[in-house]
């Protein structure tokens, strides 16, 4: 899915309570969106999913929405073990 935005959107609320959460940064969860392979899926609620991996190894599980093409992340996490499967599944 080509995403096609132009930047994200992020205030102290996303970004306090993906650090706090699950250790994790703006830059390297944006990371995800501009690696490869990833994999999104359209949600419910205008939500979208991103299964992505960052330039340090991490594999994410990301919920974001978009709006005026610009990307509001609403939470970010580890994959669980099922999911990095899946991921990786060919």
């Amino acid at each position: 899915m080509d995403l096609n935005v132009l930047n994200f959107e992020w205030d102290q609320g996303n970004i306090d309570k993906n650090i706090v959460k699950h250790d994790l940064y703006p830059l390297e969860i944006e990371e995800a969106f501009f690696n490869k392979p990833q994999k999104t899926l359209k949600g419910r609620d205008d939500r979208y999913y991103l299964f992505g991996k960052t330039d340090a190894g991490r594999y994410l599980f990301i919920v974001f929405i978009i709006k005026e093409k610009t990307i509001r992340v609403i939470s970010a996490r580890n994959m669980t073990k099922e999911e990095k499967r899946q991921y990786l599944k060919k």
